[in-house]
């Protein structure tokens, strides 16, 4: 009798006051999620930070490409830090870097756009040996992979082959509505690539070929 008595007795004293909930146990849910905005932060500081495809250090300026490889997404081409294009493609890549003989360089890039309608474009940027901007050259070329680069007496030309894509390309004989490509040769200009020939005289210019 005298147990129960004294049980009944703390029962009553314990109600009505006003316990402090217990703490999570550690390592719960509780305590280890992250905040959604957190979490964004966390996600958009690993982006930027992986997405350096390229860093180069060229006449002194830092080229750097960021973007993803291996899908159609956005890249950028930054200059000791500061963009100077970008837009959406699967790669972009150097092919060749000349140094001029004043100081400063000329970098020929490769832009491969995605898809199978066109293999690859090309884009000339010039790094001045002061501080003068750099610059960047439009888009040129015939869609094909290949390019032979020459610099003699402080001109840059490059030489492109006519282009098919692959399905017409194999053909042993083109569709009458079907021509094959001229081949095309380019000179840079005052921040400017400029076709100077087509066809035949392109390769003589070149060195590639010689007259009939």
């Amino acid at each position: 009798m005298m147990r129960a008595v004294l049980l009944l007795a703390l029962f009553l004293a314990g109600c009505g006051r006003d316990e402090a909930p217990s703490p999570a146990p550690p390592g719960s849910a509780e305590q280890t999620a992250i905040p959604l905005d957190t979490a964004r932060v966390i996600r958009t500081v690993a982006t930027e930070r992986d997405s350096l495809l390229l860093s180069r250090v060229v006449a002194g300026h830092t080229v750097q490409v960021r973007g993803w490889p291996g899908g159609y997404e956005p890249h950028h081409l930054l200059v000791n830090g500061r963009e100077v294009w970008g837009d959406e493609m699967e790669l972009m890549e150097i092919d060749t870097v000349l140094t001029a003989r004043g100081g400063g360089a000329l970098v020929v890039w490769r832009v491969v756009p995605g898809g199978t309608a066109c293999e690859a474009m090309f884009r000339v940027l010039e790094l001045p040996p002061d501080h003068r901007a750099p610059r960047i050259t439009d888009q040129f070329g015939t869609c094909s992979w290949e390019s032979v680069v020459s610099y003699r007496r402080d001109r840059l030309r490059i030489f492109m082959g006519g282009w098919l894509p692959m399905r017409l390309a194999l053909l042993d004989t083109l569709p009458p509505d079907v021509t094959w490509p001229d081949d095309e040769l380019y000179e840079y200009r005052n921040g400017r690539m400029k076709r100077i020939a087509t066809g035949e005289r392109a390769g003589r210019l070149a060195g590639l070929k010689t007259a009939p």
